[in-house]
Formats: C-alpha cells, sequence, structure tokens
C-alpha cells in the first residue's frame, strides 16, 4: 500500500513518489500584447495548454528583449510546427 503524504508546496495529498512538479498551476495573466501576437499565429491554439502557455511565455520573453513582431511571429510559427510533433 502506497503512502499519501501533503505535498509541502501546496499540501495537496498524493503518493509520496509523485514529483512536487506535476502541481497544477495557476493560469498566468499575459499582457495583451502576448495575446495579440498568439492570436495571429495559426495553429497555436490548436495546441494542448502547457504547449500554449510555453509559446505566450517566448512572446513575452522576445517582447521584453524588444525583438520586432514580424520576427515573434516567424519563431513562434516555427515552434508551433516543432510542439505539434508532441502534441
Amino acid at each position: 500500500m502506497t503512502e499519501l503524504k501533503p505535498c509541502p508546496f501546496c499540501g495537496k495529498i498524493g503518493d509520496k513518489n509523485e514529483s512536487p512538479l506535476l502541481i497544477t498551476m495557476k493560469k498566468t495573466v499575459w499582457p495583451a500584447e502576448v495575446e495579440l501576437i498568439f492570436s495571429q499565429v495559426e495553429r497555436a491554439s490548436s495546441l494542448p495548454s502547457s504547449h500554449q502557455e510555453r509559446l505566450r511565455y517566448h512572446i513575452n520573453r522576445m517582447l521584453l528583449e524588444s525583438v520586432p513582431i514580424q520576427k515573434i511571429t516567424t519563431v513562434i510559427s516555427s515552434l508551433v510546427e516543432k510542439l505539434e510533433q508532441y502534441a
């Protein structure tokens, strides 16, 4: 019989061998600019939510680094193609 104990981070009760990295995190609220660019990339919204969050993270990071929007869209489109293989 497996021993159940609360997670030290969130208090969720689970298997002691369960990784704390698998806990559900609150959804991030992204800036409007990130959402606008994300919505312009074809097939991005058809990916699983975990992949969508990764894409939004990369969009936000590139915006903060002052990457031109056209280049962000190109890079994110390429990432979508790769992530579709793992969806």
